[in-house]
């Protein structure tokens, strides 16, 4: 620290950012609202000069975390896009335990078809059985082609 901020005059401390003052007529503005009590003058009727008192009182304020009120919200969320009508989650969990037959696309220009029993439906995938092997295959929603109900 240098001579110039570091003044043991006023007992002024500066740091950079963070100041503090013993003298309380000589502090910054503080956040808030304060009142301040003005001396009477000669030009005031019934008033007597005496010694100039300043004094800064605080208007009430709430010292820690300040308090946030939560706005009264009342809303019902609505349901997942994939329980909608008019998407394929939809279409797919109403005809869940029928017989299906999906077809992919995988890379470019390959087509794989899957044939089972649907069981479950997700947001993007779909769980079927297999016929022959009884074995659950989970399938990617996005990239099925074409779902036969059979």
């Amino acid at each position: 620290m240098t001579n110039d901020s570091n003044r043991k005059s006023n007992k002024q401390f500066d740091s950079g950012t963070t100041r503090f003052w013993s003298d309380p007529t000589n502090m910054p503005p503080q956040s808030g609202t304060y009142s301040m009590s003005v001396p009477p003058t000669a030009e005031s009727p019934g008033t007597s000069l005496t010694t100039p008192q300043y004094g800064l009182s605080p208007a009430p304020a709430q010292f820690g975390s300040p308090s946030v009120q939560q706005p009264d919200v009342s809303f019902q969320q609505g349901p997942p896009f994939s329980t909608d009508p008019g998407y394929i989650p939809y279409f797919l969990r109403s005809n869940i335990g029928k017989s299906v037959r999906a077809e992919f696309i995988v890379g470019s220009n390959q087509f794989v078809d899957k044939t089972g029993r649907l069981l479950e439906v997700g947001i993007n995938y779909f769980v079927l059985e297999d016929f022959i092997s009884r074995a659950r295959v989970m399938c990617d929603l996005y990239s099925v082609r074409f779902v036969t109900i059979l």
